[in-house]
């Protein structure tokens, strides 16, 4: 029975580039070693004792971000993407420290999206209608839920038949016409239900 020839992984787009290493060859970046690459441009013995050491390359931040003339008292440096001056992060995970750029993680198609204009996006596309609007119905309504007149964040109650928005309501109310189906004659028991005395 003869032996089926290893499989050797070829190395994500653009990870060659700053190893140095030819993709079609697929042989592990140390010096002075011929072997074939397993995962992350080294063979097993190189990766193994990496990996032992804790001194594997992290490819996944330098594919795209690569930093140079990093400052770490400063946090600051270049970035291949996000360019000159660039404010950075340290990250720490599993006792590992790391600087990687902090624009990537709050920077969205070069905008920075504030939590405001996040909820707008999610009030015009689930309920079809303007923030606008959202914010003209809050001060009609005092900044208070129609239901219970408690202060706070209101939640947008619409028909789920027709998809209209009814008004806002705090969390608690929008919850409890949710789980009585939005049913007024179980709402009519209910209300019955709570005025007879306990026994």
């Amino acid at each position: 029975m003869s032996a089926r020839p290893r499989r050797v992984r070829k190395h994500p787009r653009g990870m060659a580039d700053w190893l140095g290493v030819d993709v079609e060859q697929g042989i592990c970046v140390e010096d002075d070693c011929d072997a074939p690459a397993a995962t992350r441009a080294l063979c097993l013995q190189h990766y193994g004792m990496r990996y032992r050491s804790r001194d594997l390359p992290d490819t996944r931040t330098l594919r795209r971000h690569q930093l140079s003339n990093v400052d770490p008292k400063a946090l600051e440096g270049d970035c291949s993407a996000c360019g000159h001056g660039v404010k950075l992060r340290l990250q720490i995970r599993n006792g590992r420290e790391t600087i990687r750029c902090a624009v990537r993680t709050f920077r969205r198609r070069g905008k920075k999206v504030t939590p405001e204009q996040r909820r707008a996006s999610r009030i015009r596309r689930k309920y079809g209608i303007a923030y606008e609007e959202y914010l003209l119905r809050l001060s009609a309504q005092g900044g208070r839920c129609l239901l219970c007149k408690s202060p706070g964040d209101l939640c947008v109650d619409h028909d789920h038949a027709t998809g209209r928005v009814r008004g806002l309501l705090c969390r608690s109310c929008n919850l409890a016409l949710g789980y009585l189906r939005d049913d007024v004659t179980v709402l009519r028991r209910a209300i019955k239900y709570l005025a007879t005395p306990a026994r």
